[in-house]
Formats: structure tokens, C-alpha cells, sequence
């Protein structure tokens, strides 16, 4: 099984995470799927975007090797707790916004130290939106996920979906999606 097709998701409802290999409709307990891995093993997961919100800021004159570092200080007006309490891992740049994927820090610790239990090692753990191209819609599970650069980046659950567009193409600059 390629470990980069498995998707993690934080259920804080249940307390617990879950993981995808996939299909996003059927979902283990990750608990009982880190105990059936072989000691040691290494895995590349991908974030669900139900657990991270993406944000794009304008930053001129930052070069991207200063990109992670001016990024938090960019974006601690918009977040609602202190920026020390999120991981943010920089994306694209599109015409001059750069893009930010934002967790909450106290999460990421959970993920990785249950893997640690179970004595599996995460090598990387990417956005679910992040390998996805501009302009898209993709069904998923309950809702859709849209990527439109420097608009809109994440899951929309089936009952928003007619309020998000509404906001866009308010803006007039919802454009062209392919679905």
C-alpha cells in the first residue's frame, strides 16, 4: 500500500483519530492500524483538511527562504488564539500571495505521539489539499473539496456549498472550476 494515499482526521467528537487508505468513506481507528504496522515503520500521511485551515497573505519583498519565518508573524491578526499554538507550513506563492497551511500545534503533537506508541515514524505529513491542482472541486465523503487559488482552499460540507459560492462569485472572481 502506498503510505502517501493514507489520510489522517482527528474526530474530536469520538476523541480519536481515524485513518483513510483511499476511499474517504471507509476509516479505521489509527490506533488499531499503527499496532498491525511492522516496528519501526516509516509512513507519509496526509493531513484532512477538516483538521487545518489555509490562508494566503500578501508578503512583499520577502524572498522564500524567509518564508517561514515571516509567514506566522503575517498571519497572527487572523488566528483567534496565540500564533505559538500553530504549526504553519508554507505552500505555493500565486501572484504574489503566499499560501499557509495552519494547525493547531496541540494536534499534530497527539498524531505524532501516537504513532510514536505504536513505534511508527512519520516522515511527512502533508495537507490533503495540498497535491491538488487550481481550480478544482473533488467529491469527498460528505462535502467537496475546492482549491481556487488565493480564494478558497479546504472542505466545504454539503450544506454550505451553495453559501460559499454565493460569497465568490459576490467578489465576482469564482471563474472557471472544474469538477
Amino acid at each position: 500500500m502506498n503510505t502517501a494515499d493514507l489520510i489522517v482526521e482527528w474526530q474530536a467528537d469520538q476523541g480519536s483519530w481515524l485513518i483513510y487508505s483511499g476511499s474517504v468513506d471507509t476509516a479505521r481507528n489509527l490506533e488499531d492500524w499503527a499496532q498491525e504496522q511492522p516496528e519501526l515503520s516509516t509512513v507519509i500521511l496526509k493531513l484532512s483538511a477538516r483538521n487545518y485551515a489555509t490562508h494566503w497573505v500578501s508578503l512583499p519583498g520577502v524572498k522564500g527562504r524567509n518564508l517561514s519565518r515571516a509567514l506566522p508573524f503575517a498571519l497572527e491578526e487572523t488566528l483567534i488564539g496565540d500564533i505559538a499554538d500553530y504549526t504553519v507550513i508554507p505552500g505555493d506563492s500565486v501572484k504574489g500571495n503566499h499560501k499557509a497551511y495552519v494547525a493547531e500545534t496541540d494536534l499534530i503533537d497527539r498524531l505524532l505521539e501516537l504513532l510514536a506508541l505504536h513505534h511508527v515514524r512519520l516522515t511527512a505529513l502533508v495537507p490533503e489539499t495540498a497535491g491538488y491542482e487550481s481550480h478544482q472541486m473533488i467529491r469527498h465523503s460528505d462535502g467537496w473539496l475546492l482549491i481556487k487559488d488565493s480564494m478558497f482552499e479546504g472542505l466545504i460540507p454539503d450544506a454550505a456549498l451553495s453559501s460559499v459560492f454565493d460569497h465568490l462569485t459576490a467578489k465576482g472572481s469564482c471563474g472557471e472550476i472544474s469538477v
